[in-house]
């Protein structure tokens, strides 16, 4: 398995990562222990995180709760703030997007940046990139 955790790009991989945690859930107590699992299931959610992935996710990026967003981080981040960002300037980009949408999903960000702020390794580029991702319209 080269590609473990963050390092899974691989659509076929995560796809039969997928289909072996299901098969494996079914089992009765199923192999290995329960963070055997949660590490196959990082490495599922890694590759899920693909460009296309972003492009379905973020017209619905205003329906999304800060829950939705606290996506555990890789390279030495508590969060996956680059995640975030991306769908930020997806859903920005599209030109559809009324005042309302972009509004809900500031307060949503604004939510978002207060938690991350806790985070002692994140950088500052990274927190104004999030902070600067939004159009002035979209905040109160």
């Amino acid at each position: 398995m080269g590609a473990y955790g963050t390092e899974n790009n691989s659509l076929i991989l995560t796809k039969f990562l997928m289909h072996y945690l299901k098969a494996a859930v079914q089992i009765k107590g199923g192999i290995g222990s329960r963070s055997d699992y949660g590490g196959l299931a990082n490495t599922v959610v890694h590759g899920v995180k693909i460009q296309s992935l972003v492009g379905e996710i973020d017209g619905m990026l205003d329906e999304a709760t800060l829950d939705d967003l606290l996506i555990s981080g890789h390279g030495g981040g508590v969060y996956d703030v680059n995640l975030v960002l991306r769908l930020v300037r997806v859903f920005v980009s599209d030109d559809r997007m009324t005042v309302q949408r972009m509004k809900k999903v500031g307060r949503l960000i604004d939510k978002y940046m207060r938690e991350i702020s806790h985070d002692q390794n994140l950088k500052i580029s990274k927190f104004l990139a999030i902070a600067e991702s939004l159009p002035d319209s979209a905040k109160d």
